[in-house]
Parts: structure tokens; C-alpha cells; sequence
């Protein structure tokens, strides 16, 4: 899961039934978080790392798992959250992340804003999945996107690598979109030996 996962107010009411439907989605369940909500430098809130414990799901941030030694899954830390919380350190590169890996083996990257595509194409992976853009979530701000981003929305090759950015089911700021669609991608994958 590569978006918003929880919000500032997951935790009140209806987080707990919430939390349950996250829990029964996979058997492998990894995530990285965002955090749109945090509006200057303060401390992070217990609250979220306690949700993603309890609904069964790892936070990867700036962490690999070797996922049945067939694949790598690496989550990247937000750089908003390095900015935002003043406990948090700057992210690893793409080439800390990867370079003692089995490049060999599929290499799969969570980054929820799509920034430094060639760096992580250069690097090594063969997918990276991204959101934050909400493609551009009210018209015509989807116009203006890919003024910002490389691949603001949709599929894109970059090197050998391919970079898939949803628009994401929910929303950011008003409770609304115009001119975007909310969605979840489903990625399926095949890999050649």
C-alpha cells in the first residue's frame, strides 16, 4: 500500500472496524506512511504506529524485506515526514537501499510521492509504486501536474524500470474531487527467471 493509509482522525471513531478490514486483505501486508496532516515540526504520533501494528501491517520506512526469496519490497520514508517530525532522520538513497541486494531477483519500491525515478531506476528496481498526487484530485489542477512531477499519474517506463502512480481512493484538503476519478490499482506481476 503506497498511499494514506490512516488519517489525523483514523484512530476515533470507526478506526477499529477500519483496522479489521485492513487486517483481512493479505496475508503479506507491508505499507509506508504519508503525512499531509502534519503542518510544522512536531513530535509523531504514537497513534499511527500503534493502527498499523494492530491491523497486522509492517511500515516499511527506508527498510527491505525479501519476500520468500523471490522479491524485494522496499518501503521508502516520506521525505515530508523527514521534514515535519523531529525525530526523524533524512531518507536513505536508492543506492543505500539497494546496493547489497541480489539484483538478480525483482526489486519492488513503495515511495508514496513519485520523486527520483531515474535515481531508483539506476538503482535497481524494476517497480516502483507511488501515490500523493491524487492526479491532481480537482480539475484543473490535473492539467497542471506533470509541470511538477514526471509521472504524475498512470504508467511509466523509466530505464528499465516502471513506475505506477494511482490518484488514490480518498482525498486531500476539501472532501471532494472534480475532473479525477478515486481509485485502488491492482498490480499484477509476473516474473521470468
Amino acid at each position: 500500500m503506497a498511499g494514506i493509509i490512516a488519517g489525523a482522525n483514523t484512530h476515533q471513531k470507526g478506526g477499529q472496524e477500519y483496522e479489521g478490514k485492513l487486517r483481512h486483505r493479505s496475508q503479506y501486508q507491508f505499507g509506508v506512511t504519508a503525512f499531509h496532516q502534519i503542518k510544522q515540526k512536531e513530535n509523531a504520533d504514537e497513534r499511527f504506529e500503534q493502527f498499523f501494528h494492530d491491523a497486522g501491517m509492517t511500515l516499511l520506512d527506508d527498510e527491505v524485506r525479501l519476500i520468500k526469496n523471490h522479491f524485494y519490497l522496499i518501503g521508502r520514508k516520506d521525505p515530508a515526514r523527514c521534514k515535519k517530525l523531529i525525530s526523524e532522520k533524512e531518507r536513505l538513497t536508492p543506492n543505500q537501499l539497494t546496493q547489497h541486494l541480489d539484483k538478480s531477483k525483482p526489486i519492488l519500491i513503495i515511495d508514496h510521492q513519485p520523486k527520483e525515478l531515474s535515481l531508483l531506476a539506476d538503482a535497481g528496481a524494476d517497480l516502483i509504486l507511488g501515490g500523493h498526487t491524487h492526479n491532481g484530485q480537482l480539475f484543473p489542477g490535473n492539467l497542471l501536474l506533470p509541470l511538477m512531477w514526471e509521472n504524475p499519474y498512470g504508467l511509466l517506463k523509466k530505464g528499465n524500470a516502471y513506475s505506477v502512480v494511482t490518484s488514490g481512493a480518498g482525498v486531500w484538503g476539501p472532501n471532494m474531487r472534480l475532473g479525477t476519478k478515486s481509485e485502488i490499482c491492482l498490480v499484477k506481476m509476473q516474473f521470468h527467471s
